[in-house]
């Protein structure tokens, strides 16, 4: 299930969450693979996974 909070941000985070959860299919650990496979489908993620968590804490 999507968080519905991911409607009412930028869409870049709303991305970043479906190839994380993408990724998963594939490689189902937070293992180097996986994070090699989010940066070849989502070369960004790393500055996008900081903003959203900056969000998340306000």
């Amino acid at each position: 299930t999507i968080n519905l909070f991911l409607a009412k941000i930028d869409p870049s985070y709303l991305l970043y969450v479906l190839y994380h959860e993408y990724s998963h299919l594939r490689v189902p650990n937070h293992s180097k693979e996986f994070y090699l496979l989010l940066s070849k489908l989502f070369p960004n993620y790393l500055i996008i996974r900081k903003e959203l968590k900056m969000i998340a804490i306000n």
